[in-house]
């Protein structure tokens, strides 16, 4: 195992064609995994990680949950990737391999545990081949589950580009809550995206009363080709 470390500066990391743990710190880093499992996290800063080959964890970190100025490229390339954008604006692709895209806050050692609510925060996923799972919401627990881009009216939302329900899953919470609020339910419709996106479905939610918001467009799939109640959509 090769830990290595960046500076506050712009660094480049590369690993070893052993296991790595690579971290950016600050500064806009570049992090190759290369071959093996490796870990690579960006810090603060606009960063590009590229695990390559291996099962590897990507996690593009960000200043604050709301700075969304730090703008991610991940790249998992071959294996079963887990790409963790975290805050900002950031664009994940998966490569070959089963991978896990999460676009929004997450925590590395509790992937389901927290809620990125910066303010316009705009994800783009895109799986690449083999069966993948976009992750947009928060599980259970105690610390904030629910969808990661539902933020009181603000246009906070992931673009899935390869979205396939053939192979593909989509994970959405069954439920919103916070440490400080009780449990509401979270509701789910399918209906036409906003002018100003590319033809597809976007995925609203609302709470129990509350007006939807649209978390997800899923591009290039028709409103009327998904179901909400398919197995492709997962809930937690």
């Amino acid at each position: 195992m090769t830990n290595l470390y960046g500076t506050d500066a712009n660094d480049t990391l590369t690993g070893t064609e052993n296991q790595n743990s690579l971290y950016g710190l600050s500064g806009d880093d570049l992090l190759f995994g290369l071959a093996d499992n490796d870990k690579l996290y960006g810090g603060d800063g606009a960063d590009e990680l590229r695990g390559g080959e291996g099962n590897d964890l990507l996690a593009g970190n960000g200043n604050s949950i709301n700075d969304s100025s730090d703008r991610d490229r991940l790249f998992g390339g071959a294996g079963n990737d887990i790409l963790i954008g975290e805050y900002g604006n950031d664009f994940l692709s998966g490569g070959s391999g089963d991978d896990t895209m999460i676009g929004a806050g997450g925590r590395v050692l509790d992937l389901f545990g927290s809620v990125s609510r910066g303010d316009g925060e705009i994800d783009i996923l895109y799986g690449g081949t083999g069966a993948d799972k976009f992750v947009l919401s928060g599980g259970s627990g105690r610390d904030g589950v629910g969808p990661f881009y539902s933020s009181d009216g603000e246009r906070n939302i992931a673009i899935l580009l390869d979205f396939n329900p053939t192979e593909d899953k989509i994970v959405l919470s069954r439920f919103n809550s916070s440490p400080i609020t009780p449990t509401t339910e979270v509701e789910y419709t399918l209906g036409a995206l906003p002018e100003d996106f590319p033809a597809g479905t976007g995925i609203y939610a609302s709470s129990k009363g509350g007006l939807p918001e649209p978390i997800a467009a899923v591009i290039n799939v028709t409103p009327e080709s998904l179901s909400l109640n398919a197995g492709y959509f997962q809930y937690i």
